[in-house]
């Protein structure tokens, strides 16, 4: 996976992306620039609903995408989340 560590957890039904290098963010900040619905969020991590998946956004960059066991699509997510990027 690119520019992401992959854990694949909860035997598969669930994936955590971090980034291999991030500067940071406040994630209630980016969620709120991303104009998603979110569900709660604090100055260390964030959770909402993103394309119909449950995530939560950690200050470190860590995606937990909840009931998502596609690597590929994460990925795709985590770089729109997390760079606006496609």
């Amino acid at each position: 996976m690119g520019d992401y560590r992959l854990t694949v957890l909860c035997g598969g039904r669930s994936l955590m992306l971090v980034p291999k290098s991030f500067m940071g963010t406040d994630p209630s900040e980016r969620v709120r620039e991303l104009c998603v619905d979110v569900l709660r969020s604090s100055s260390e991590m964030a959770e909402f609903m993103y394309e119909g998946v449950k995530v939560t956004l950690y200050s470190n960059g860590g995606l937990m995408f909840y009931h998502l066991n596609d690597p590929d699509l994460a990925e795709r997510y985590a770089d729109t989340i997390l760079y606006d990027r496609v």
